[in-house]
């Protein structure tokens, strides 16, 4: 099997950065911002940080769509971005059935890499990659990546990840403890969703019968 795994939410905890971000930025603009419970609320549901400034005028939104998005990948940011719990053993024990490939749509790749070697998963994949910019391109990019096995499977939290790893005709499934709600990742396309990795990882240990159901091939016999 290989998993191309989404950095950003399924393996690492995006919420306490992305939240002081958001009050970063929101104070940049001069904007008031919500708790940190209202935000993770209504940015999971929405998908969209700008509504998070309610009643704020087109210009506004704009300078603060600009300034979090800066902000967030900054190095202080992605040191901010902790592993889940568990998440070494979980990826550990995947490895044993595959190989684990990193991948984001994060600006600052580098930075996710040297977050990954403080926190000691560099080992847990067999590489790591950016995918693009542009949306029609990333299905290309995970096909390069499935390196042609078969049992491939797109793991993300994000839905725009979800919706490349469909296009690509893979078996997608969504973790739902990051950015997007199982909803939105249901709607993006997503074959299965888990609240976590250790969801996937309980499902191939039990045979990936639900896995097997939404079309990945079964495991060859002997």
């Amino acid at each position: 099997m290989r998993f191309l795994i989404e950095l950003d939410g399924a393996v690492l905890d995006v919420q306490s950065a992305w939240y002081d971000m958001h009050v970063a930025a929101a104070k940049q603009v001069g904007w008031s911002t919500l708790d940190r419970r209202s935000y993770w609320r209504e940015l999971r549901k929405a998908g969209d940080q700008s509504v998070l400034l309610r009643g704020a005028k087109p210009a506004k939104v704009a300078s603060y769509n600009q300034a979090f998005a800066r902000l967030v990948e900054s190095e202080p940011a992605i040191e901010a971005m902790h592993p889940h719990d568990s998440v070494e053993e979980v990826l550990r024990g995947l490895g044993d059935f595959g190989e684990c490939v990193a991948i984001t749509l994060g600006l600052n790749y580098a930075g996710r890499r040297r977050q990954l070697d403080r926190i000691g998963l560099t080992p847990c994949f067999v590489r790591s990659e950016r995918l693009s910019d542009d949306p029609r391109r990333r299905p290309g990019e995970l096909k390069v990546l499935a390196e042609q096995e078969p049992r491939t499977l797109v793991v993300a939290s994000n839905d725009a990840l979800i919706r490349a790893g469909a296009a690509a005709d893979f078996v997608t499934v969504g973790v739902s403890c990051g950015g997007c709600v199982a909803e939105r990742l249901h709607q993006a396309g997503a074959s299965v969703v888990y609240h976590t990795l250790e969801g996937l990882l309980e499902s191939v240990k039990s045979g990936a019968t639900d896995l097997i159901q939404a079309g990945l091939l079964p495991a060859p016999l002997g």
